[in-house]
């Protein structure tokens, strides 16, 4: 591959975040917005990155960024009503999130964190409908596999508050048959990383 090429190193980025080699996906996206500093994709991916690498401040630097070059960037948005969520801020979450829906995001990872944002403001009907929506496919990624099982954990967890046992248990272990590492799961049972 040609180490200047701008487009090559956003897809191979592309390619590295849904494999789950997020270290490798951030430095793709930082040497092709060395070459393109106004490239929107490059910074929303970069936040996605930066995002599942838990550096949420960072994450959400990169992702303002990217939308104040587009402001309908629908990834962008997703990930910011994420970060914003894990903030507290309710409403600000719930705009972006529902901004990227009107927009035509097809993201499970949106309906993820809009059933998590009502699960937490105790509106469980609107949470159930979001959180089925984000189980409802089949993932063909790392990614994918990660954020699927996060949208199973928060169901599980709604499922527990309802006092549906057996449901909310089948949720917790597909939860982790997907993503092994899933740390609210093991949080849940008090499972050692050793699994």
């Amino acid at each position: 591959m040609e180490p200047n090429n701008a487009h090559a190193l956003k897809t191979r980025g592309d390619a590295y975040l849904m494999l789950g080699q997020f270290k490798e996906s951030l430095e793709d996206f930082n040497r092709v917005l060395e070459m393109l500093p106004n490239n929107a994709g490059a910074f929303a991916h970069r936040g996605v990155s930066l995002y599942v690498l838990k550096l949420y401040d960072q994450a959400l630097t990169s992702i303002n960024k990217a939308l104040e070059i587009d402001s309908t960037h629908k990834a962008a948005l997703v990930y910011r009503g994420a970060i914003l969520l894990k903030k507290k801020l309710y409403k600000l979450s719930e705009n972006d999130l529902k901004k990227a829906i009107e927009l035509g995001s097809t993201d499970p990872y949106c309906h993820c964190q809009l059933g998590a944002l009502y699960a937490g403001l105790k509106r469980y009907d609107e949470s159930l409908k979001e959180l089925n929506l984000a189980t409802d496919f089949q993932p063909c990624c790392m990614l994918d596999n990660i954020e699927k099982s996060e949208a199973l954990y928060y169901r599980g967890v709604l499922y527990k508050m309802m006092g549906d046992f057996d449901k909310a248990t089948i949720d917790f272990r597909q939860a982790l048959q997907l993503n092994q590492d899933n740390e609210l799961v093991k949080n849940e049972y008090n499972i050692n990383s050793e699994i």
